[in-house]
């Protein structure tokens, strides 16, 4: 099938194995019919894995676009909000967040790939009319 049957097609390229970061990492898998793409978040606290968020990404058929929600605990975030799209070798999410308050961020989220085993991601705060890096940092394919 294209891509235009299967939206999420290209979110394949991160399963297998384990995504670090540092001190954390993510896992991603497939869901029922590859109908939508799940992600569980560690960090590694003294050797051990602690989950730190979940999230689910899905193509919402009335809007046409992928969404994506993510939960986290000990981040400072309690509710991520996607709108995503890639763009050839590149994930790009419109981002909103909130905290335990409702405070709300805006952000967008690069996630550039420069081969099967390497993404580089960047973090952008909306800043009036333009955008700002937060953060960033290299990810890279670990066997689990």
């Amino acid at each position: 099938m294209t891509n235009e049957n299967q939206p999420l097609a290209p979110f394949d390229r991160l399963v297998g194995g384990e995504w670090h970061m540092a001190d954390s990492y993510h896992v991603f898998r497939w869901g029922a019919a590859n109908k939508s793409f799940h992600s569980q978040s560690f960090f590694v606290a003294e050797g051990t894995p602690v989950p730190v968020g979940d999230g689910v990404w899905f193509f919402h058929p009335g809007e046409g676009v992928i969404r994506g929600y993510g939960m986290a605990d000990g981040m400072g975030i309690d509710l991520f909000e996607y709108t995503s799209r890639w763009e050839g070798d590149t994930l790009i999410n419109d981002l909103v967040t909130y905290d335990a308050d409702g405070d709300k961020g805006e952000y967008v989220e690069h996630w550039e790939f420069s081969d099967s085993d390497t993404y580089e991601w960047t973090l952008y705060a909306r800043a009036g009319d333009g955008l700002q890096k937060a953060m960033g940092g290299t990810f890279t394919r670990k066997a689990s």
